[in-house]
């Protein structure tokens, strides 16, 4: 959800790169703006080229952020493509019945910004015609941490603040205006259709749709996959399950006609065990600002405009409150809790079909108060990307649904420890070893970054997957620790 609010998830992501300490010098720098999209490139095929068209249909469930970028991709290699969507959609619709998330601040890392301008050329400044600002953090933002105000300063890596409701449909108008995909709103998929052990389709609305390729985007509530899954006899995957608790309650406000501040973002961070709320207030299109409130380890926000200020009051960043007293509500209060972390691990089923791809949230719906879903699910589509011009060249499909259940798996490797290790540092005495060692680190590095410039962009850029954790590993970043814990230790004595 928020820009950076994966503060635990950073440490733990760390502790895991302590094994690998001898590794961090070639692993360890930072990238600069200019070099954020060859990161990317680095990692995932990007331009792979369209070519003529492999396959003859492809079948996309889902017309979330994931199964819009599946479909962008598919377009440039089968002939057609059809979306199917159980709500009714059009290029201009905003809030869908199946996304009640969207109400809330939505971060696009800076990962999965650099991949879907990639795969939506012109998407960026689409959103900023329509008034969703672009900004550095570092620059315009107050980040208030547990150990004091982020330092000032440009990270070279904008962001740009919109709503989910805006992303999405800007993404969706470029993959309706694509020749090679029709869309099918208000159609419920009810189940899929099989050949042996392929997937040949899918059943729904009173109709059977064949396919070359099926791709369920359906969602984190979905159960189309498994269930399907089961009634063909396939043993169903294991599940991983960690807990949320976690909690925010959003509502859109006007900025006032004389606001006048030194920042355009403002948040405060949860961080266990001790603090518990936290805020965000972010602008986004139309002049308006979101404002979310967090609670973690337990902590319900308030689903009332009396107790939303009141919490936005008990707050130590005297800009929320302020902003909530100051701008006049334009949309209802929204609340969402209880978020769960869950991992349906497809790669490992002994035995997965021919011809059906799971993405998005029905591989693995994060907690989204990381922000990371998005960005997943672009990098999905990317890996996808990927494996489609790979089987291209070999002219069949068969083998690539395995192949792309394990790559899913291998990008989730990063995001599921940022998110999980979050949301268990609140019973840090049941905590793993290296949790415990990285909440120790991390620790350090958050006594730091409040008087360190260079230090604070390392930690952004890794909780926005742009750096790996171990930029915080750098000989630089130990030998400051161990500077300061001198220190500490010199003024205790």
């Amino acid at each position: 959800m928020c820009h950076g609010c994966g503060m635990r998830g950073v440490a733990d992501a760390v502790g895991a790169s302590l094994s690998s300490v001898s590794k961090v010098s070639k692993v360890s720098k930072v990238p600069s703006a200019a070099s954020l999209s060859s990161v990317v490139r680095g990692r995932w095929p990007l331009r792979v080229g369209a070519g003529r068209a492999e396959w003859r249909h492809a079948v996309v469930v889902g017309a979330g952020i994931a199964g819009l970028s599946a479909a962008r991709v598919l377009a440039d290699r089968f002939e057609r493509v059809t979306l199917v969507e159980q709500d009714t959609v059009d290029a201009d619709t905003e809030y869908r019945g199946g996304v009640p998330q969207a109400r809330h601040t939505h971060a696009l890392l800076a990962r999965g910004a650099a991949i879907l301008e990639e795969l939506f050329p012109g998407l960026r400044a689409e959103l900023a015609g329509r008034g969703a600002p672009v900004f550095d953090l570092g620059e315009s933002g107050r980040l208030l941490l547990p150990t004091g105000w982020a330092p000032r300063g440009a990270i070279g890596v904008p962001i740009q603040s919109a709503t989910r409701a805006a992303l999405e449909a800007g993404i969706r108008r470029r993959v309706m205006a694509n020749p090679a995909v029709t869309v099918l709103g208000g159609v419920r998929v009810d189940g899929l259709c099989w050949d042996g052990d392929r997937v040949t389709g899918v059943r729904g609305g009173g109709r059977t749709i064949e396919a070359d390729l099926v791709v369920d985007a359906s969602g984190r509530t979905s159960t189309l996959s498994t269930a399907a899954l089961a009634e063909a006899g396939h043993p169903l995957p294991a599940e991983r399950v960690v807990r949320g608790d976690l909690s925010y309650s959003s509502r859109l406000y006007r900025v006032p006609a004389d606001f006048q501040a030194d920042w355009t973002a403002t948040a405060c961070l949860t961080y266990a065990p001790g603090t518990r709320r936290g805020a965000v207030v972010f602008p986004v299109e139309g002049g308006r600002w979101l404002i979310t409130l967090i609670g973690a380890g337990g902590e319900v926000t308030p689903a009332d405009e009396a107790g939303f200020l009141a919490y936005a009051r008990s707050l130590p960043n005297p800009h929320i409150a302020d902003s909530v007293a100051a701008a006049e509500p334009v949309a209802p209060l929204y609340r969402v809790v209880k978020l769960n972390n869950r991992w349906t691990l497809f790669h490992r089923a002994p035995r997965w079909p021919e011809r059906l791809l799971c993405v998005g949230d029905v591989v693995c719906a994060l907690n989204p108060v990381y922000g990371q879903g998005m960005t997943v699910a672009a990098m999905q589509a990317l890996a996808l990307r990927g494996l489609l011009a790979d089987h291209a060249r070999r002219g069949d499909l068969t083998g690539l649904a395995r192949r792309f259940q394990r790559q899913a798996a291998r990008d989730l490797r990063l995001p599921w420890l940022m998110a999980t290790s979050s949301d268990l540092a609140w019973n840090l005495d049941e905590a793993a070893a290296h949790t415990r060692v990285a909440h120790w680190y991390f620790d350090r590095v958050l006594d730091l970054i409040p008087r360190d410039r260079d230090l604070f962009r390392r930690f952004y850029l890794t909780a926005h997957m742009a750096a790996s954790p171990a930029a915080l590993l750098h000989p630089r970043v130990v030998a400051a620790i161990a500077a300061n814990s001198v220190r500490r230790l010199g003024s205790a004595a």
